[in-house]
């Protein structure tokens, strides 16, 4: 089947039957080297692992079955527990929260209940939840596969330390579970802190795997949504693709194929166009991506939520994806993606009927991701550059008592300059240690369409400290950016004077840091700036800077 002439499985595509040769390349390889039956049969040798690393990477197979009882486990927890909580409050990192935030936001849930993730230790965003949960039941869902997290574990002993020390406006009806793998530092500590309960991973699973086990469906289910018939979903697409052995007829296999046929032709830049209640799983998928296929100096780079450009500014490669609910009012959306179509930009429209098959959505890209991997001769279970990052914040923390300064910009004459040397084939990263809820923050969509227009250049954008544990792998590993620009708000001085604040402050400052000095090794320029409330520029000044 050419690319021109596809249209079936909910999956339409458009302008892209100049790669049709390296497509088919693909599923001839697909189909030559057995790579779906390997798969299923977890031979490693696909990508270069050994039988006992295949065998701990490749669990996720497993989850659509093993979902069930995980669902049923969920639901009769969240029954049990559903009067003695107002506000779900999931405090986790990467993998550990982006799942069950695509499901919540997708699936009609329990508008009686408040659902709020916590994945910033920025000073401002921790002091935001501590007055959101005063005087409120919460039930507190602290999530870490490795149970290490160093974010995670913060906040947990934040919050904790609150609600113990202040009766009157926290202790009353408040509730801890941990949601981890066996024997690790989280478990221990949810057992000798008497949490209400803790339900384990499984250890075969990677952490942007997970969607499918507690990680996903247990905040989900505290929430209302009907996990079964996402985990039903699940178990339909997984039989789909096992009962579909030739890769003409696999759609696992077939997005796989356009998607290295894109990397291998430079228009790998996969931009995201998503209906409003798909957004978040937009997110996930780009720590899939990411993190499984950004390394090795290749890959794709996924570009989510990026404003609408101009036609013409859309250069240097890219490819777009829209994900289509059609229950969400689509016109704005439609009428882009069709100016996309008419300019012969290259278009991969998946419409998606009904809420439950998020769960089908969840199974169908682990497996594009298993499969790519192999084409391009990529691990794609492991992420070997995050930790770089990780081992600089560990040095500077470890040195008590010495004051990091970040070196924050002076003159914003510099981003104009920068800018205006970038070819337009490569991308620049916004980074943004800023608080989601802070004015600061809608600025930032002003600055990627300025940027996008003027310079014709793509952007990405990684929410600090979060991005850490997703895209941070694609940006040290995979495609570099040409430019990198921090924007870091870390509170008043009057916050940070606070002693309990202080120490978020550090870190915040610790992996900024780090995160320029890593960039710097790699060759990439970076910018720090200041917007703070009491600083010396506001996200105005950038966006009239340049």
């Amino acid at each position: 089947m050419e690319l021109s002439q596809m249209q079936e499985n909910g999956i339409s595509i458009f302008n892209i039957s100049y790669s049709d040769v390296e497509y088919q390349k693909n599923l001839n390889v697909i189909d030559e080297k057995k790579v779906l039956k390997r798969i299923w049969d977890k031979d490693g040798s696909l990508w270069k692992l050994d039988d006992i690393l295949a065998n701990e990477s490749l669990g996720w197979l497993n989850l659509p079955e093993q979902a069930k009882l995980v669902s049923e486990i969920s639901t009769a927890f969240s029954s049990g527990a559903y009067n003695k909580y107002e506000i779900v409050c999931l405090v986790g990192m990467g993998g550990s929260v982006l799942a069950a935030k695509a499901i919540i936001d997708f699936v009609d849930c329990d508008n009686s209940k408040v659902f709020v993730i916590k994945d910033s230790t920025l000073s401002v965003s921790i002091d935001r939840i501590q007055k959101m949960v005063k005087g409120r039941k919460t039930l507190f869902v602290i999530a870490s596969k490795s149970g290490t997290t160093l974010e995670t574990i913060m906040i947990y002993e934040h919050l904790k330390k609150l609600v113990d020390s202040d009766s009157q406006n926290y202790s009353d009806g408040h509730l801890f579970i941990a949601i981890t793998d066996p024997d690790t530092s989280l478990n221990k500590i949810a057992y000798k802190e008497k949490f209400h309960q803790t339900f384990l991973g499984f250890v075969d699973v990677g952490g942007r795997y997970a969607a499918l086990s507690y990680f996903g469906l247990l905040p989900s289910a505290l929430m209302g949504c009907d996990t079964d018939s996402i985990v039903k979903a699940a178990r339909n697409m997984k039989n789909q693709l096992e009962s579909s052995e030739a890769s003409k007829q696999n759609l696992a296999a077939i997005i796989a194929s356009i998607l290295g046929a894109c990397a291998v032709n430079n228009i790998g830049k996969l931009t995201f166009i998503t209906s409003q209640s798909l957004d978040a799983f937009g997110s996930w998928l780009e720590q899939l991506i990411a993190e499984s296929i950004g390394k090795e100096n290749i890959g794709i780079i996924p570009v989510v939520k990026e404003p609408f450009l101009d036609a013409d500014s859309y250069l240097g490669g890219r490819t777009f994806i829209y994900f289509r609910y059609g229950r969400n009012n689509n016109e704005t959306n439609d009428i882009h993606v069709k100016k996309l179509i008419d300019a012969k930009l290259p278009v991969l429209w998946i419409e998606v009927d009904e809420f439950a098959l998020i769960g089908a959505q969840f199974f169908l890209w682990e497996f594009v991701m298993a499969i790519l991997g192999a084409l391009l001769k990529i691990n794609p279970f492991d992420q070997p550059d995050v930790e770089k990052t990780k081992i600089g914040v560990n040095k500077i923390l470890n040195n008590v008592g010495e004051e990091l300064n970040l070196d924050y910009c002076s003159d914003l004459n510099v981003l104009q300059s920068n800018l205006s040397r970038i070819d337009h084939r490569s991308y620049v990263a916004l980074l943004a240690f800023i608080s989601e809820d802070d004015e600061q923050f809608k600025y930032l969509e002003s600055l990627r369409k300025k940027i996008g227009d003027k310079y014709k250049l793509t952007t990405t954008l990684g929410i600090g400290p979060a991005y850490l544990h997703s895209t941070g792998q694609m940006y040290k590993g995979g495609l570099k950016p040409a430019y990198s620009i921090f924007f870091v708000d870390n509170g008043t001085s009057n916050l940070n004077q606070i002693k309990d604040y202080y120490k978020f402050n550090q870190i915040t400052k610790a992996q900024v840091y780090s995160e320029i000095e890593v960039f710097k090794s790699l060759g990439v320029k970076s910018t720090c700036i200041d917007i703070a409330e009491d600083s010396k520029f506001t996200m105005i000044d950038l966006l009239e800077s340049i």
